[in-house]
């Protein structure tokens, strides 16, 4: 019975991280969970329709809602994880290379958005008797996420937590495309470049992204020989604070190098792109596709006809 009223709980959890993110996942489905943190959250799940029972009963007892409030947190995470992305292409194999940024907005968005969404699931005050969340930390993966939606916030003008549902709701390996087009969205001369090179540069631009969160990728090369299982071991990362600012901050040069590099051999004959690429000026070289293990050549995914949209921003 209580792996029943565990289960429940998560699905609802899930429906609330669902509708917050408008991500989506299968109707009724929901994350695989380490036991432990099953476990953690059982009492919870238990009574959740009467949150004072979980108070400690006398003095000296045990309080289980510090672990109740970690183990929470986490099936955020894991719910954030397990939505579905918009195309197929972004959805994450096992040990793919691209996990740690799926990770890092995940744990963003858990360590922000849990404590209100308790309020949402535990109602008539009930998330009050689950006592306090901790104070943010921002360190490691979720760290690395919020800087990112900070970065992608200072060039959009919305607030740093809009742009992390968005992403969050992009679904697993969809968050970088999502942040690339947020990010060319700003730059008005990508309008101007054609629909298919637009395609080809939000692809160059998200490979770069991914990158950067990707350990032990040489974000200079292409991707092309990124080892297998480079992202296995993410739980013992460092504690990064400005990754994700970095990460903008380069695919922001990346993506208006891209840009004039294609206005380049749109123009053809233009004498004054011809002159700046013939002397030399970075910002005209190519850089070539970084390109991800595995993944469909950028002229098979146009051919669809396919074409990017950031997700969820006429919320």
């Amino acid at each position: 019975m209580a792996a029943s009223d565990v289960d429940d709980l998560i699905r609802s959890i899930n429906r609330l991280v669902m509708r917050d993110t408008g991500g989506w996942s299968p109707p009724g489905a929901i994350p695989e969970i380490p036991q432990q943190i099953r476990d953690a959250i059982e009492p919870l799940a238990l009574n959740r329709d009467i949150p004072t029972r979980l108070l400690p009963k006398g003095t000296g007892q045990p309080d289980l809602r510090p672990e109740i409030r970690r183990a929470a947190t986490a099936v955020v995470r894991y719910c954030v994880a397990g939505l579905e992305p918009d195309n197929l292409q972004h959805r994450l194999q096992p040990g793919d290379w691209r996990e740690p940024l799926t990770v890092a907005v995940a744990s963003a968005y858990a360590e922000t958005a849990t404590p209100r969404l308790m309020r949402e699931l535990l109602t008539d005050g009930g998330a009050a008797e689950l006592g306090e969340f901790p104070e943010r930390q921002r360190q490691g993966y979720a760290a690395e996420g919020w800087s990112l939606a900070v970065s992608l916030a200072s060039r959009t003008g919305r607030s740093p937590d809009e742009e992390l549902r968005d992403l969050a709701g992009a679904g697993s390996g969809g968050a970088g495309r999502l942040a690339a087009e947020i990010l060319l969205s700003t730059k008005p001369e990508y309008e101007d470049v054609p629909p298919l090179d637009r395609y080809q540069i939000a692809d160059v631009v998200t490979d770069h992204i991914e990158a950067r969160f990707a350990p032990n990728v040489d974000v200079e090369k292409p991707l092309r020989d990124v080892p297998e299982g480079i992202a296995s071991d993410y739980l013992d990362r460092v504690d990064a604070v400005e990754l994700g600012a970095e990460a903008i901050d380069k695919a922001s040069e990346v993506a208006d190098r891209e840009i004039l590099r294609h206005q380049r051999e749109a123009a053809g004959g233009s004498e004054e792109v011809a002159a700046r690429f013939a002397g030399g000026d970075p910002a005209m070289q190519p850089l070539g596709k970084a390109k991800a293990p595995g993944s469909a050549p950028t002229a098979a995914r146009s051919a669809t006809g396919e074409q990017p949209g950031p997700r969820g921003r006429e919320r």
